[in-house]
């Protein structure tokens, strides 16, 4: 049973209730008129009517007629996922365990494996830690993967959801534990992105880092998705940790979508590192490239920073065209030497090949090493060495930096 197919009919048996189908007080059936009841149900074909007397009679299920009408539902051959959901909820209410032994054992393949996971659920909706201990004896091992994901998605909507990310937690990593992890956290969503965000922060200090990197980067990700100014704020207090790396990327390229100054804005004042200045630069040119008379002005009104280098990189590269002069004057303001070096060297050389005369004029006055002055002079003495290298900057991806993809 997949987890859509079990929300659906969770909230068809929600459905249930509201009609009233439910709301009367079920007659006392014995074994016998149970059997005879549900055998009439089964033989009708109107589906509508069906569902509704096979709940009512499911409503009426005791520990004395519940073996006869589970005899009957085993033998129907077209018994449907629905009917099964409906049977397992009302058994559970009563015998989780019962239905859970019976639905295991069973030889029909509808009831084995979907009653299995249904009577998972229910009954780890009531009582995880009872549900888990039988899932785990399971002998076959996809199978018992199988049914721990209705008991994780039961569990999630269980009063003891917060202990699920540390059953969750000791998962092998792999399919099921991401499938597990995104389980527990749309839940979470549910409840709006401070719960999410509550969720996370209070997960044990020692949990495996590599589980605790997963949670934190499918968060920041979900939240970067529906909540960008948000997500910003949270995982901004958490950059420089190994948990969070790459987040600061997920959340750009989701808020830049919508707000490309407040992102900006945002990189530029976390710490410098390779990774921000990448997404300063990229973002940043971006935005230049989509709305340049808006980036234009913004950068203008900055009080500038070095955080503010890579921004200044593209300004002064994409000035170029008809205002060398210009370009070299936003260069200038670039306050890392290496970077500003290597920068004013790649426009000089542009100039110099277009203009060499007024190129050369200002590269006497300039202030330019002699080994800059060079490279722009003779371009095949090789690039300006420096710490700095733009050319890689000007040409990375938001979607691959830290070495990582999505």
């Amino acid at each position: 049973m997949r987890a859509r197919s079990v929300i659906i009919w969770a909230a068809a048996l929600a459905a249930a209730y509201g009609l009233g189908w439910w709301s009367a007080q079920p007659p006392t059936l014995d074994p016998g008129t149970m059997s005879a009841s549900l055998q009439l149900a089964l033989q009708e074909e109107n589906p509508l009517r069906r569902l509704r007397e096979l709940s009512r009679l499911f409503e009426a299920l005791t520990p004395e007629n519940i073996d006869a009408a589970f005899e009957m539902i085993d033998a129907d051959p077209f018994i449907s996922d629905n009917e099964l959901q409906l049977l397992m909820y009302a058994w559970t209410r009563f015998d989780p365990e019962g239905a859970f032994e019976a639905a295991l054992a069973s030889q029909q393949q509808m009831v084995h494996r979907r009653g299995t996971a249904a009577a998972t659920y229910y009954w780890a909706i009531e009582n995880p830690q009872a549900a888990l201990y039988w899932v785990e004896t399971v002998e076959d091992t996809e199978f018992r993967e199988f049914l721990t994901e209705s008991l994780i998605l039961g569990w999630s909507l269980s009063p003891e959801r917060d202990t699920a990310a540390l059953y969750i937690s000791t998962l092998p990593r792999g399919r099921l534990r991401q499938l597990a992890t995104s389980m527990i956290q749309a839940e979470y969503m549910k409840d709006g992105p401070e719960a999410v965000i509550a969720w996370v922060e209070s997960l044990p200090e020692d949990l495996p880092e590599q589980y605790r990197r997963d949670v934190f980067q499918r968060a920041a990700n979900q939240l970067a998705l529906r909540y960008p100014e948000i997500a910003a704020n949270w995982i901004g207090r958490h950059i420089g940790r190994g948990y969070a790396r790459g987040t600061a990327r997920l959340v750009a390229n989701e808020w830049f979508k919508t707000a490309p100054a407040k992102t900006i804005e945002w990189l530029i004042g976390l710490p410098i590192s390779p990774q921000q200045a990448s997404l300063v630069h990229v973002l940043f040119g971006r935005w230049y490239d989509e709305a340049p008379g808006d980036a234009r002005q913004w950068l203008e009104t900055q009080e500038l920073t070095p955080a503010h280098d890579p921004a200044l990189e593209v300004f002064a590269r994409r000035s170029f065209d008809g205002q060398p002069r210009v370009a070299i004057r936003v260069a200038e303001l670039i306050q890392d030497p290496a970077r500003r070096e290597a920068v004013l060297v790649a426009i000089a050389q542009r100039w110099y090949r277009e203009a060499p005369d007024a190129a050369d004029a200002w590269i006497q006055q300039s202030d330019l090493s002699e080994t800059a002055r060079t490279a722009v002079r003779e371009p095949s003495a090789g690039p300006v060495r420096t710490n700095a290298n733009p050319d890689r900057a000007a040409t990375d991806d938001p979607q691959t930096i830290d070495g990582e993809t999505p």
